[in-house]
């Protein structure tokens, strides 16, 4: 995973501002963060994002079938553009989470059925805190992971940045 400081570092050797192995000086890396993070905003102000990927579990509660992500919610994260990938973890073993469209998951006959293991994850992101909702309905209290595209908080030079979908 790239941090800001990586990146900052690969653009002022591109630019040849400093050298193959050399860091840049406090000053000149705040003012590279600076200049990352306004990038970073304008782009924002064109409708081209830049994506983080991270993961957060949820501790599934037996016979909850819906839970909240974003802030506030059952994950306590910022409210994810998108789930990339799920799977549920019962004891050491790991078992894929489908995640499906809404056509699909309406598509389930009988939403009551229940499971130690979920197979299907339908999130709605269209509301402020996005709803995640798993069929079939937990018997158990099983860790589900959950890997998302979230929209990260300005930069900071230790921080981590994740996975940028602009290849950063």
């Amino acid at each position: 995973m790239a941090t800001a400081q990586t990146i900052i570092d690969r653009a002022l050797r591109l630019i040849g501002a400093i050298a193959s192995g050399e860091s840049p000086t406090t000053d000149e890396g705040t003012d590279a963060l600076t200049a990352l993070n306004a990038m970073i905003d304008s782009w924002r102000n064109d409708r081209l994002m830049v994506y983080a990927l991270s993961e957060s579990t949820l501790t599934l509660t037996p016979t909850d079938a819906s839970y909240t992500i974003g802030s506030g919610g059952n994950i306590n994260t910022t409210r994810p553009v998108k789930i990339e990938s799920v799977f549920c973890r019962a004891g050491s073993i790991d078992f894929p989470v489908e995640v499906v469209d809404k056509a699909r998951f309406d598509a389930i006959p009988d939403k009551t059925t229940t499971s130690d293991i979920p197979q299907f994850l339908y999130y709605d992101s269209a509301v402020t805190t996005g709803n995640i909702n798993i069929w079939p309905v937990p018997s158990t209290a099983n860790v589900l992971h959950v890997t998302m595209w979230t929209v990260p908080e300005r930069l900071s030079r230790g921080g981590d940045y994740g996975h940028a979908s602009t290849g950063l």
